[in-house]
């Protein structure tokens, strides 16, 4: 068998969470990604049925010309797009506040309260992933709703919620717990909180 498989390398996450914070946040500091974690100005979407999945395209499309046929003359590629789904059952402020898409929550005075939802809003979203004691994450600081909250069935035995599908509109960042042990200090470029490079910390 290889000898290059590293079992303990891989990831096979167990426990997720995401949670919505306000357009153009910045990165929240990360120091402890547990169970019991929670982020300034960040709000826990709570249940999410099936977990989250992160789909990504930006597709390469060869050119060709005429007189040369051995490959492609040139490649053009479009933008890339970081695409995100999840189902959240729970009556969170983050779940709510997302349904509502930047329209209003009304209260009546018969004491109900009724979405009327907006056509567009941005938020940053942050995504965590967990198995045991190792953790990672995802974050953008702009993100928008790709198309409007679809509602599930009404059958006793769906749950009721959301199915979102959120469209990154800054890059879609993957985030590590800690330095993969395939990686030396020599390959990475060490940052400050803001992400700017510290004085000698080039890798």
């Amino acid at each position: 068998m290889s000898n290059n498989a590293t079992p303990e390398s891989a990831y096979l996450w167990l426990d997720c969470d995401a949670y919505r914070g306000p357009a153009g946040a910045k990165r929240p500091a990360l120091t402890n990604l547990g169970e019991d974690a929670s982020f300034d100005g960040f709000d826990a979407f709570g249940g999410l049925e099936t977990g989250f999945a992160i789909a990504s395209d930006g597709a390469a499309t060869p050119k060709q010309v005429m007189n040369y046929r051995q490959a492609p003359y040139k490649v053009s590629r479009a933008p890339r797009t970081d695409t995100i789904t999840f189902k959240g059952v729970d009556t969170s402020k983050a779940y709510l506040e997302t349904i509502t898409n930047g329209g209003k929550i009304l209260e009546y005075p018969d004491g109900t309260v009724e979405i009327q939802p907006g056509t567009t809003e941005e938020f940053s979203l942050l995504l965590v992933a967990r198995e045991g004691d190792k953790a990672g994450a995802y974050y953008s600081p702009r993100v928008t709703l790709s198309t409007p909250p679809t509602e599930g069935n009404v059958d006793g035995e769906t749950l009721a919620g959301s199915d979102f599908s959120i469209i990154a509109l800054e890059p879609l960042r993957k985030i590590y717990g800690e330095r993969p042990k395939a990686l030396t200090e020599a390959d990475v470029v060490k940052v400050d909180a803001d992400g700017k490079p510290i004085a000698g910390g080039e890798g």
